[in-house]
């Protein structure tokens, strides 16, 4: 049941974003806001990944090499990330912004992601 805590990081991010800064309208008074809460929703996608891989390591269900495993992070945050995406299609259409918006979403979402993918699991 201790992988239950894995999701906390993610959620805090989401509920930071759906419960108080959209709200708020604080995207609108810093518009770079965005970029940020994409990079931190990706880093915290990362960590989510990284603690199960962790998890799978130690219950003896998963090896692999650190490569393997960055690369399996990278990908699990670009699923996240085109997830969210379309989350904010869905319930935000109106207010989307255009195709480049969504490109540095997906940019700066998996940047996040795979920083903390190679900080996690490069191995020396």
């Amino acid at each position: 049941m201790r992988w239950i805590y894995f999701f906390l990081l993610p959620f805090f991010i989401f509920f930071l974003n759906s419960f108080v800064l959209d709200p708020l309208g604080a995207y609108d008074a810093y518009p770079n806001l965005d970029i940020s809460m994409h990079l931190f929703g990706g880093m915290s996608i990362a960590v989510m990944g990284a603690l199960f891989l962790n998890h799978w390591k130690n219950l003896r269900l998963y090896k692999a090499h650190w490569l393997i495993s960055a690369l399996f992070l990278i990908c699990f945050v670009s699923l996240f990330a085109v997830l969210w995406e379309w989350y904010e299609f869905i319930f935000f259409h109106t207010s989307q912004g255009d195709f480049e918006d969504t490109m540095a979403d997906f940019f700066f979402g998996i940047l996040g992601g795979a920083v903390v993918a190679l900080i996690t699991q490069w191995r020396r």
